[in-house]
Formats: structure tokens, C-alpha cells, sequence
């Protein structure tokens, strides 16, 4: 691995950590801006369904779709070759929402355990895509 490469995956990283705080910031928020929209306020909720429900649904539809083609056609047609994938899969759920839990539990917060599970997705492509070469191919699947 290059030192360009390096540099590239760390700057990766950084822009990949750092977007997601800029555009969550409630003064610069674009989605607070589509929200804000006199076509949005007359639609009420009902913007915010669509998103939640419709775009969540598709994304669910074409991860699970990658997913069967894996195992059908790809690189995970027997067990042996899935368990890697599927143990990371869960450890990637059940970590976060752990630690989540032991800093929240008995708080109005411990309701948020789904967050840090979703966010945990992105900090762990950027760090996988650092180490790229020294990860097996089954957990780069998952």
C-alpha cells in the first residue's frame, strides 16, 4: 500500500466522520431546509413518512437483494464460507447497542440503541477500507 493510498483512505475517513456532523448541525441542516419548505409544512408528516417508510424500505430491498445474490451466485454459497460475515453482521448490531445501553440504561436515552448501530456501519467501511488488504475476503462481504 502506497503512502497516496494512505492519505486517501485517512482523508476518506475524516470527510466520512466529519459530513455527517456538519450536516446534523440544526443551523446548516439541509433537512431542516426540505422541511422548512412551504410544500413541506402544508404536507406536514407526511414528508417525513415518505422518507422513513418509502426510501428506508428501498434501501432494505436492494441490501437484501445484494445479499441473496451473494449467497446464491457470489462468494458465500456454503455456511462455512458465511458464518464469518454473519458473526461480524451481528457483532456489528449487538456491540453498539450494548455499549449504548451500559452508558443509557434507565435514562430517557436507552431508547437510541439503534442509533450508534447504524452509524457504526460507516466508521467501519472507512477503517475497513484502511486495512483492506490484511481483512479476509468473507468479512469485506458482510
Amino acid at each position: 500500500m502506497s503512502i497516496s493510498t494512505s492519505l486517501n483512505d485517512f482523508a476518506d475517513t475524516i470527510g466520512s466522520s466529519s459530513l455527517p456532523i456538519f450536516l446534523n448541525d440544526s443551523s446548516t441542516a439541509p433537512v431542516t431546509l426540505v422541511f422548512a419548505t412551504p410544500i413541506a409544512k402544508r404536507l406536514g408528516s407526511l414528508v417525513e413518512q415518505w422518507i422513513d417508510d418509502g426510501l428506508m424500505t428501498f434501501c432494505f430491498l436492494l441490501v437484501d437483494l445484494e445479499l441473496e445474490r451473494e449467497v446464491y451466485l457470489g462468494e458465500l454459497p456454503t455456511f462455512r464460507k458465511a458464518i464469518l460475515p454473519v458473526v461480524a453482521a451481528i457483532g456489528g448490531m449487538v456491540v453498539p447497542a450494548s455499549f449504548h445501553l451500559s452508558l443509557n440504561f434507565g435514562t430517557a436515552y436507552q431508547r437510541g440503541a439503534g442509533i450508534p448501530t447504524a452509524t457504526d456501519i460507516a466508521f467501519s467501511l472507512a477503517l475497513l477500507s484502511i486495512v483492506a488488504k490484511r481483512v479476509p475476503f468473507e468479512l469485506k462481504c458482510s
